[in-house]
This record gives C-alpha cells, structure tokens and sequence, in this order.
C-alpha cells in the first residue's frame, strides 16, 4: 500500500486512539529516528496484541518486526528473501512491507521511508496508515497462505477501525484486491 491507496484523515472522533497515538508521536518532534523507531515498535506491539486479543488466529506466531529506514535497503532485503523464500504478496504496485516466516515465527518488513510519504497529510494519516499496514502483515502471519489478499484486507479493516476508534469511509473498506 503506498499513497496512491493511502487513506487520508480530515477529522477525528474526540479522544479516539488515534488521536492519542499522533499526541504521543508529536512528542517525539523534531524527529529523532531512535525515537521514531521506539515508537513504531511499541505501535506494533500493541497491534499485535490487539489483533491476537480480538480473532482467533489459525497460528500465534512469534512476530519479529524489521523496521527499514531506507527504500534502497529495503528493495535489497526483499530481493534476499525472494532467493530464499517464495514472497506470496505480488503487489500491483511498489511493496511498502512484506512477511516471510512460518506458523512458528514470523519476520515482517516495513519501508518506513515509503510509509512516512503520508506524514505531509498528518499525523493521524500516517498512523492510520502504518497501523493497516502493521495490522495487513501480522495478519499474514496468523493465516499464511490460507487466506487471500482479500479476506486479509476485509479482517484488517474492521479490526483497524476497533482499534484506532475510527470509521473508515465504506469506500475504502469495499476496495477489492484487484487494486492493491
């Protein structure tokens, strides 16, 4: 998922999860990137358990989260996994994450370059969108292959609503794989 399907935020609930989730990142301004990284893993984890707390996954793998800061390195890394590991994910468009791993333990990789294009939108906007993206990999891992993209993107959107206390507009949640 990159910008061209990046879901955009004008206007937020009052006190929602989201809007604390951009609070607590404001804090971190102006960006340190050890900071930025701090605050990606914690946004993870509590993606994570959030996502295990609320289906009831086919495997609860252990989930190890690769945060790449530079696009050059993350086309790299995938291109060294792809020698090793069938990559299920053929995106239409540029990859901005992928997962590699079995039902034992999970590897997931996020272009925090390409992701943090939507920051120009604010804060709300890149969280939304690093959160679907978190929430599309883990998803992964909990299904591997015994899901499609489709019913991986449906799942996300519903739990991503619960999760940062949002609406997404129906729009967005009837998008079919054919455009991802």
């Amino acid at each position: 998922m990159i910008e061209e399907h990046s879901f955009y935020i004008d206007k937020l609930p009052e006190n929602c999860r989201i809007s604390k989730f951009s609070n607590e990142l404001k804090e971190f301004l102006p960006f340190d990137m050890k900071n930025l990284e701090n605050f990606l893993l914690k946004l993870f984890d509590n993606s994570r358990k959030f996502i295990f707390e609320n289906i009831n996954p086919i495997f609860s793998p252990e989930i190890e989260l690769n945060l790449i800061f530079q696009a050059e390195k993350f086309d790299k890394i995938k291109k060294e996994k792809e020698k090793t590991t069938r990559i299920k994910e053929q995106a239409k468009r540029k990859l901005t994450a992928f997962h590699v791993g079995n039902n034992l333990k999970g590897h997931v990789f996020i272009n925090v370059e390409e992701r943090l294009s939507v920051l120009k939108h604010g804060y709300p906007t890149f969280i939304l969108n690093i959160v679907m993206t978190f929430f599309h990999e883990i998803l992964h891992c909990c299904y591997l292959n015994l899901r499609t993209e489709q019913e991986i993107f449906d799942i996300e959107s519903s739990l991503v609503e619960k999760f940062l206390e949002i609406d997404l507009p129906q729009s967005w949640k009837n998008l079919e794989s054919k455009y991802f």
